[in-house]
């Protein structure tokens, strides 16, 4: 609507990021493999990748400043592919810094869960958000600055791994 997009061109510009961000998500998940070795993998390195990706996603933050389509569509193209990669590295991480197998679908089911519920609010709150204030600005910060937020949590809060070795694992299952 914000730029009076027929809704023929509206799809368009909407499938092009969603099959774009495939591509490169599928990429950015082998280059994180790669980039880590067994070693960084159990002391829980790959957070630094899942907070690239993560910050990638704040360039949504510049959409209210730029005129062009197209640049418009290349910024949410590295949002999507940003957002989806650090979902996908978020499970591997927490399984990078799990103590065993046991606890990967209780953990992984969590954060289904409260991404999910993250998900069914985000466009209630975007159009109050729109409606308050008769843009799409508003929530587009918003939504920048909970990614800023959450690299700066995935630094931070993810600094070892669950179970070190020096106290039982949580849980009833023990390590074997």
């Amino acid at each position: 609507m914000a730029r009076h997009l027929s809704v023929l061109n509206a799809g368009l510009m909407t499938a092009v990021p969603y099959a774009i961000s495939v591509v490169l998500g599928i990429a950015l998940g082998i280059l994180s493999d790669r980039l880590l070795s067994a070693e960084a993998v159990r002391s829980g390195r790959r957070r630094t990748m899942v907070a690239v990706v993560t910050l990638s996603s704040a360039v949504i933050l510049l959409a209210p400043l730029v005129s062009s389509t197209w640049l418009i569509v290349a910024l949410v193209t590295i949002c999507i592919t940003a957002n989806s990669t650090g979902s996908a590295l978020n499970y591997a991480l927490a399984n990078d810094l799990l103590p065993d197998a046991t606890s990967v679908g209780k953990v992984t089911s969590l954060i289904v869960v409260v991404g999910n519920a993250f998900g069914i609010l985000a466009p209630i709150a975007t159009g109050y958000l729109i409606a308050a204030t008769g843009t799409f600005s508003a929530a587009l910060m918003i939504a920048g600055g909970l990614a800023l937020l959450g690299a700066v949590f995935t630094l931070t809060l993810t600094r070892r791994p669950i179970y070190d070795g020096e106290a039982e694992p949580f849980g009833r299952y023990q390590r074997t």
